[in-house]
């Protein structure tokens, strides 16, 4: 499309490369980001900037101290969030968006507000909330609320033994939800409101409650409904999300149910065997921008 591609390690800032804030009064402040290569990038060549899962910032070794090391990250992380959030809804997602929209209750709340279709769900610490609601009958999960990087984390179903460590609460929130059955599951792509579903149909025993637990998962084109798709866009822009990950399920009723979004989720698997072409679609995002601020792709470096 005629951009130009910069991957930046976030992890390598600040010992590999740089960034320079010029600011002073009466003129217009400006970034510009140095490469390890040398290249200079000043923001207003910037078009766009994907922003995904970045790591945290490696100290270089001779700096020993405990807290001198916590301190240099910090005061990196502070001009690095700080260089991102300037950039505004140049970044797929904007910073402040996309920190938000991690917070599973928040993005509950809005698709409840929404009208989007959700099982019912308890999100608590509470274990006689918990009680209550099982109490009236029905089959329940439950699922955490953030990722834990170092173990894969599904969703699983609540029995009898986990009703009797509710105490444990106590320690960590967790999120309980009806279950939703009949399927499939259902994940959409969003992106800048352009929506790409594909369907994923489980056979693996253990990926009833999860899909992501069977490897061969079988995942093919889908067509939702016009009223179910825009009601999808609806939601993301409430978040100000311009890509997102959503995954719902199909119940047995053909009603279908969200469940959540992932702002910086995977979508290569969907692209692959689905058949929709999600990276060239993000690709002329970050080249035209933001849809508010649309320019033709080609004309600025990505």
């Amino acid at each position: 499309m005629g951009g130009r591609a910069l991957v930046l390690d976030a992890a390598g800032f600040p010992a590999s490369w740089r960034i320079q804030l010029h600011v002073s009064s009466g003129q217009k402040p400006q970034y510009v980001v140095i490469t390890s290569e040398g290249i200079r990038v000043p923001d207003n060549e910037v078009a766009g900037v994907w922003w995904r899962r970045p790591k945290d910032h490696e100290i270089p070794d001779a700096v020993q101290d405990a807290n001198h090391r916590a301190f240099c990250r910090a005061e990196s992380r502070a001009l690095f969030e700080g260089w991102a959030y300037s950039l505004g809804r140049k970044v797929i997602n904007p910073l402040e968006k996309e920190l938000a929209a991690r917070k599973k209750p928040y993005q509950l709340a809005v698709a409840s507000r929404l009208g989007l279709a959700l099982p019912k769900t308890l999100v608590t610490n509470d274990p006689s909330g918990v009680e209550e609601m099982t109490a009236a009958g029905g089959n329940y999960i439950y699922k955490i609320l953030t990722n834990t990087p170092w173990q894969f984390t599904e969703t699983r179903a609540l029995g009898s033994a986990e009703t009797k460590q509710l105490s444990l609460l106590r320690v960590a929130p967790v999120i309980f939800q009806e279950r939703i059955d009949g399927g499939p599951d259902i994940r959409v792509t969003i992106v800048d409101d352009e929506v790409f579903p594909v369907e994923l149909q489980a056979s693996h025993p253990e990926a009833w409650l999860d899909w992501r637990m069977d490897l061969a998962v079988e995942i093919r084109p889908h067509v939702l409904p016009p009223q179910v798709a825009q009601k999808l866009v609806d939601f993301e822009r409430a978040m100000g999300l311009r890509y997102g990950a959503l995954d719902l399920r199909l119940s047995a009723s053909g009603e279908y149910v969200f469940f959540e979004v992932n702002p910086a989720g995977q979508y290569l698997f969907a692209e692959i065997y689905g058949a929709v072409p999600i990276s060239r679609r993000l690709a002329w995002a970050l080249l035209a921008g933001p849809p508010e601020d649309r320019a033709q792709p080609g004309t600025r470096s990505s």
